[in-house]
């Protein structure tokens, strides 16, 4: 169904919102949410990559 995965991006980003440290990690939200809303998911993975990166967070590369 078209718009599917869209909603899901944007429950996953309300969800990161409330899990992030803002004062740590505000521009990388700010950021992260421009890409979704722009459904530019690939700069947005690029983005959780990052904040992944410098929590020591290891991630499955797609």
């Amino acid at each position: 169904m078209p718009g599917e995965g869209n909603a899901e991006s944007v429950d996953v980003l309300e969800e990161l919102r409330i899990c992030f440290n803002i004062e740590r990690f505000g521009d990388q939200l700010a950021e992260l949410t421009r890409y979704i809303e722009n459904f530019d998911f690939d700069d947005a993975r690029d983005v959780i990559e990052r904040v992944a990166d410098k929590l020591s967070i290891p991630l499955d590369k797609r």
